[in-house]
């Protein structure tokens, strides 16, 4: 499994043209991804709410922090996105993955606040 909304995908649209195809076989899909593309008014326009699943990862919401290990959308544009998708009628997770208490610790007040109905807590799982 790969994250499908990579910045390829805003040359390649290649994500793009699978949900069109998915959605003209009426077939459900899950969408799971670290970018806010997803919620992108070009996205949302071709997807038919009641297919797509989609989980947006966040593993802290720290903007900066995150942005010295992760080269995705910052988390700020992803709980945005969560919630624009919420409001629009989509079936819609906020995925805490891997969840390391450490760094979500002081963001706990902020996830409890997004405005989403669902969240997956995923434990990263070290063999030591």
């Amino acid at each position: 499994m790969t994250d499908c909304l990579q910045p390829a995908e805003l040359d390649y649209k290649e994500t793009y043209e699978a949900i069109k195809a998915l959605n003209d076989r009426s077939v459900h899909y899950l969408i799971v991804t670290k970018s806010s593309l997803v919620a992108d008014d070009r996205y949302v326009g071709i997807m038919n709410p009641d297919l797509p699943h989609i989980q947006i990862s966040i593993t802290s919401c720290d903007d900066h922090f995150v942005s010295q290990y992760e080269m995705a959308s910052p988390p700020s544009q992803r709980i945005k996105a969560v919630e624009k998708l919420q409001r629009l009628g989509f079936d819609v997770c906020v995925r805490l993955s891997p969840f390391i208490p450490n760094l979500i610790g002081t963001a706990t007040d902020r996830i409890n606040h997004i405005q989403c109905e669902k969240v997956l807590i995923e434990f990263l799982r070290v063999n030591a």
